[in-house]
């Protein structure tokens, strides 16, 4: 059975790589993205999906927009955040939203970052 990831970031370049990376794992992954946060949203409310890849710094609504709606609305879906943006008071705030890991762009290989959004909806 397939599994739905949202990836909501606006630099394209990382949106475009993420797909291909879930391409290349060999796992059976349908990857939908969103470009803002008011897009994320929707794509939240539309496809439900397994897990959020959510970049913090985006137009119109940021990552904790997105993380607000899906708390006032009780989903319980998994989000692994991806930002280059990970400060101490953000990193808490998103521990306080129940992000399920913080990884830092930078930092990570690709093949990284799907392992590790896999893991935390156990593909």
């Amino acid at each position: 059975m397939s599994k739905t990831i949202l990836i909501a970031d606006d630099d394209t370049l990382i949106t475009q790589l993420f797909h291909l990376g879930c391409e290349q794992s060999e796992r059976n992954l349908t990857v939908i993205s969103a470009n803002n946060g008011t897009t994320a949203i929707s794509q939240i409310e539309e496809k439900s999906p397994d897990v959020v890849v959510l970049d913090l710094r985006m137009p119109q609504g940021d990552g904790f927009s997105v993380l607000e709606f899906m708390q006032s609305h009780n989903l319980s879906i998994p989000v692994v955040v991806l930002t280059n943006s990970l400060t101490e008071e953000n990193y808490a705030r998103c521990q306080k939203y129940g992000v399920k890991e913080c990884l830092i762009k930078h930092e990570m290989k690709l093949d990284g970052i799907v392992d590790r959004v896999c893991a935390c909806m156990t593909c």
